[in-house]
């Protein structure tokens, strides 16, 4: 596994970046609950990333009765879920108590930064052309990166439905998708709130892989973000899009632990 190096230390922009994914989850939720400074979302998709519980400062002691009490939470819904470790989390062995209460890690991911207030690259590869859909597009053709490129079983319907009833709220989020000969290519998202940004499902189909359509999109909207005035930005990057995330001038403040049940 890779090892994401701490780039930066600040506690307030720490702050900033776990209360914007926690309002990006809470945008797409079906329910929610906390409990003992455990915030569970349940976003009813089939993805443990999706569905989610994120721990704060927590007394170890009650461990055991807060895994059963968001075991309960989302078992309501059939979905997977997973408890996340986030870098503001306490205390810091927090992952050998999860391991007692037989949780295993799904996947460690590194949570990345960028001040909007630097200069952006922007080099287009020929031909590429991003746009930005309006709600009255369904996401249909938004979808189909996504599909390939986190693997969506349903052909990632849900997903797309999902994203087409939360885009209707003015200002929230913006969807887009980069075309070459009027084929799409890839897509992401846009979540604002308050004054920061996130930058969401990224993705490229398979076929058109390392061309550079992923980086100029990410670089693309953060154009966006920066001239609708905003300067802190934010992402949960993949270990594949680590570095391209860093080209584009991100840099690691932390690093989420996504822990799931084992049978």
């Amino acid at each position: 596994m890779h090892l994401f190096p701490i780039e930066i230390d600040d506690t307030q922009l720490i702050a900033k970046g776990l209360r914007a994914a926690t309002r990006f989850f809470e945008a797409m939720a079906s329910n929610k609950q906390s409990y003992k400074n455990v915030n569970a979302i349940a976003t009813e998709i089939d993805s443990p990333f999706l569905n989610v519980a994120y721990f704060g400062s927590i007394d170890v002691n009650e461990m055991h009765d807060i895994c059963q009490n968001v075991s309960e939470f989302f078992s309501h819904y059939q979905v997977p879920w997973s408890l996340v470790v986030t870098p503001l989390s306490s205390p810091q062995n927090l992952p050998e108590y999860l391991q007692r209460e037989k949780f295993g890690l799904l996947e460690s991911v590194p949570c990345m930064y960028c001040d909007l207030s630097t200069s952006i690259a922007k080099a287009a590869p020929v031909g590429l052309i991003v746009k930005e859909l309006l709600s009255s597009d369904n996401l249909l053709d938004w979808i189909k990166p996504i599909c390939e490129g986190f693997e969506a079983e349903d052909g990632g319907e849900a997903f797309r439905k999902l994203n087409t009833k939360i885009s209707e709220k003015e200002g929230v989020f913006k969807q887009f998708v980069g075309t070459m000969d009027g084929n799409v290519v890839s897509s992401g998202t846009l979540f604002m709130i308050e004054d920061v940004v996130m930058i969401h499902n990224i993705a490229t189909k398979t076929a058109a892989l390392k061309k550079g359509y992923g980086t100029f999109l990410t670089q693309h909207l953060m154009k966006v973000a920066k001239d609708l005035g905003y300067k802190h930005c934010y992402l949960e990057s993949s270990e594949s899009g680590y570095n391209i995330y860093r080209k584009c001038g991100f840099r690691v403040y932390g690093v989420n632990h996504y822990f799931i049940k084992l049978q």
